[in-house]
């Protein structure tokens, strides 16, 4: 027999072709690459003849990049029912719908034994033209096969990408967000999690060029020693609230006698514990993991409108989490959508193991609509390149130190939009802070007044005013 009757639905789809993630590169010396991660829906045709799926291949027709054969297609393959992969072993019968997507998966069937192998094509830019996904089954000579044009993927916002959901400005000295595009998770067959991030809040050490997520003298068993701990998680676009959960516990961190972090036990029902799903566009993007009590009760309403930057809660450990941070993903449509990537904007990267390098200035890289790459890295989630203002900056321009980036961006703009609508702006971010907040915020203005006083009368009258 030729190939089987089998039909293959893919996603993610837009306009009729397969998308995929452009990454930015680890540093400006490095080339980029993208990556593509697929779902698929495989239907078995026949009315009368089960079929064992043994093997399914990403190829990229008019290219020269290498074909990809996937590994342990039988422990992800998820029939529709009440069958799971593990006894399914590949089968759908027939007019059977099972679903599998090329993320990781466990070769080994011991649980304690960990033999995890990555399904995710990762190729150099530019990518191909096409994308062809071929599906094996026991008994046919030939695969059924389909091919489809490959685009990159924007975001359904106006600036084609999303901020990322931190901001410098809640950032101490040395310190950055840090995340990869490789999860751990797939989020079941349908790979909703292959997209998502997992992201912590680590300071350089410039004197042993190390990293650390935890506060100087910190202990791992406590979640206020994190650095991510309280920090605020920020919308990544305008969008509208489409549902929450606000009253999870925060977890207390086990581990293992290795020392180990490990997941709560038994898993808590609600593994994404305290969070948002707000709609952006025709997406839908997760906010996880945060405190209980710090999502603003002026959003607890469906639909409730939320602005690019706002303030959703601070960083947690609640869920299904081992310790303090934000896990973010993205899905189209509805909270049970197929997977969409992120690509971010206004953000700069860097990898971490290049901080020390002479020309470590140089080697930063803005994200400009593109992915987060393979290795963890270092973001600095502002718009400006990241570095210490110097005294003249500081003194000059307070507000790039108190501001939230977007309003920040739009006092420095050629043309900037009337003062009133900064005032509004601000006003509603002011009304967003706690007391404590509005606290520091003032003292840093009133801190910083006087030394603009100062350069205002130097430039005035041209650095020859005498004492």
């Amino acid at each position: 027999m030729a190939a089987p009757d089998i039909t293959s639905a893919v996603e993610p789809v837009e306009a009729g072709d397969v998308v995929y993630l452009p990454l930015a590169a680890k540093a400006a010396d490095q080339d980029p690459q993208f990556k593509s991660v697929l779902r698929l829906r495989i239907t078995n045709n026949y009315t009368d003849q089960v079929v064992v799926v043994n093997a399914i291949q990403f190829s990229f027709p008019g290219s020269a990049a290498p074909a990809k054969d996937m590994q342990g297609i039988a422990f992800i393959l998820d029939p529709d029912g009440d069958t799971k992969p593990s006894e399914a072993m590949g089968a759908i019968q027939p007019g059977q719908t099972a679903t599998w997507s090329n993320g990781a998966v466990d070769l080994n069937p011991d649980p304690n034994v960990t033999n995890t192998v990555w399904n995710v094509v990762y190729l150099p830019e530019p990518a191909p033209p096409q994308i062809k996904v071929s599906v094996w089954c026991n008994g046919f000579s030939s695969p059924a096969s389909v091919t489809l044009e490959l685009a990159p993927y924007t975001s359904p916002t106006p600036a084609g990408a999303f901020l990322f959901p931190f901001s410098a400005a809640d950032l101490g000295e040395d310190e950055y967000a840090v995340t990869s595009a490789r999860h751990w998770a797939n989020g079941g067959a349908y790979g909703t999690q292959i997209f998502a991030h997992d992201i912590s809040v680590q300071r350089h050490d410039s004197q042993t060029d190390s990293w650390s997520q935890l506060k100087t003298g910190g202990s791992q068993m406590n979640n206020e020693d994190y650095r991510i701990w309280g920090k605020p998680v920020r919308a990544v676009a305008d969008g509208n609230v489409e549902d929450w959960v606000d009253n999870e516990p925060t977890n207390t961190i086990i581990v293992d006698s290795n020392g180990k972090l490990q997941f709560p036990s038994p898993a808590p029902k609600i593994l994404s514990g305290n969070r948002f799903w707000i709609r952006h566009g025709d997406v839908l993007v997760e906010y996880a993991h945060l405190q209980a009590g710090t999502l603003p009760p002026s959003l607890l309403v469906k639909g409730a409108p939320v602005t690019a930057g706002q303030k959703l809660g601070l960083a947690g450990n609640s869920g299904n989490a081992t310790n303090p941070h934000t896990h973010i993903q993205c899905q189209r449509d509805s909270l049970s959508g197929p997977l969409r990537a992120m690509p971010f904007r206004d953000a700069w990267i860097l990898d971490r193991t290049r901080f020390n390098s002479p020309d470590s200035h140089s080697l930063w890289v803005p994200l400009k609509a593109q992915g987060i790459p393979q290795e963890p890295v270092a973001i600095w989630p502002g718009f400006y390149f990241p570095r210490k203002p110097s005294f003249y900056e500081a003194a000059i321009d307070p507000l790039a130190l108190i501001l939230r980036g977007d309003i920040y961006i739009k006092l420095t703009l050629p043309d900037p939009p009337p003062i009133e609508v900064l005032r509004a702006r601000i006003e509603q971010l002011v009304r967003t802070m706690k007391p404590d907040e509005r606290k520091q915020a003032l003292e840093r203005v009133r801190a910083f007044k006087d030394y603009q006083n100062v350069v205002e009368q130097e430039l005035l009258h041209g650095g020859k005013r005498s004492n």
